[in-house]
């Protein structure tokens, strides 16, 4: 055999032992990239989640202690607050709420100490320097008698002059009511006081928020809630807001993302489901 055709073969095999070696570096060199790849899209992910968890703000609101509204000793701060949470929730937000005597609240919001109010009513001095979601809630003023007597009705409020109103002082009646001096008010020191009269035929109607008068009487008198007839129609209709004072950062979005969640809450029957949560029919 001729010596280049004696190297041949050794040729051959350096060849393919090279290849060999070659193929498997770049399958590493591959995996290792496949890696780095999966490790470097791994930390980007962590980096959004972060900034995600960092996007979800904390709204801070200021409100007053009105069961069963809202308030600091009722079970997740009252369904009025739920709602809200629920509805800032679906925006990517936390709420924050700190209970106080209304006028700290609405003072501390005006000057932009907290960033807003929960369950506001709509005024124009309040426009100015805030802004207002759509309202979360509609608290009706309602008048009240006994199943058992004759249905009382009105179109006016001279129409009920012959009865007695059992009311309670420190209630924010509306402004009409309050300057009826015709009507026969029986003034009491608390809507439990007012409810046993209207129980023992002490008086003959009693005035307050529809909701409040069943909270109450639901807690103080179980087993003759059923005996209360709302009259028909409500003395007044007050809606209840958010605000969000004007100087906070994008305000303005964040009550537009916060009316959306309402709607969008509502029609899926979510805002209905919380409601009943808390003994609720009505909303």
């Amino acid at each position: 055999m001729c010596q280049p055709c004696g190297l041949f073969p050794l040729a051959v095999f350096l060849s393919v032992f090279l290849t060999y070696i070659d193929m498997n570096l770049v399958i590493k060199y591959r995996t290792d990239m496949k890696l780095l790849c999966f490790l470097i899209l791994s930390l980007a992910l962590s980096v959004q989640s972060i900034e995600n968890q960092k996007a979800i703000d904390i709204i801070h609101l200021a409100s007053v202690n009105w069961p069963p509204y809202f308030g600091d000793d009722l079970v997740k701060q009252g369904f009025f607050t739920e709602l809200s949470r629920a509805y800032f929730a679906d925006s990517k937000y936390n709420l924050k709420v700190t209970f106080m005597p209304w006028s700290r609240a609405l003072k501390g919001a005006m000057l932009g100490k907290f960033e807003g109010l929960l369950g506001a009513y709509k005024l124009p001095e309040r426009v100015e320097k805030m802004y207002y979601s759509n309202p979360v809630f509609i608290a009706k003023e309602t008048f009240y008698q006994l199943k058992r007597k004759p249905v009382i009705t009105y179109t006016k409020l001279e129409d009920l002059k012959d009865y007695r109103f059992g009311v309670v002082n420190s209630h924010l009646n509306s402004i009409e009511f309050k300057k009826a001096d015709y009507l026969n008010k029986i003034p009491g020191s608390s809507l439990r006081n007012a409810i046993n009269r209207l129980l023992h035929d002490k008086v003959d109607i009693i005035v307050a928020g529809r909701l409040v008068i069943l909270d109450v009487a639901k807690k103080e008198f179980p087993d003759r809630v059923n005996e209360l007839l709302a009259i028909e129609p409500p003395l007044k209709n007050q809606a209840l807001y958010i605000t969000l004072h004007k100087d906070r950062k994008n305000a303005k979005k964040i009550i537009n993302k916060f009316n959306r969640s309402m709607q969008q809450l509502s029609r899926s029957g979510k805002a209905q489901e919380i409601m009943k949560e808390f003994g609720f029919d009505v909303f």
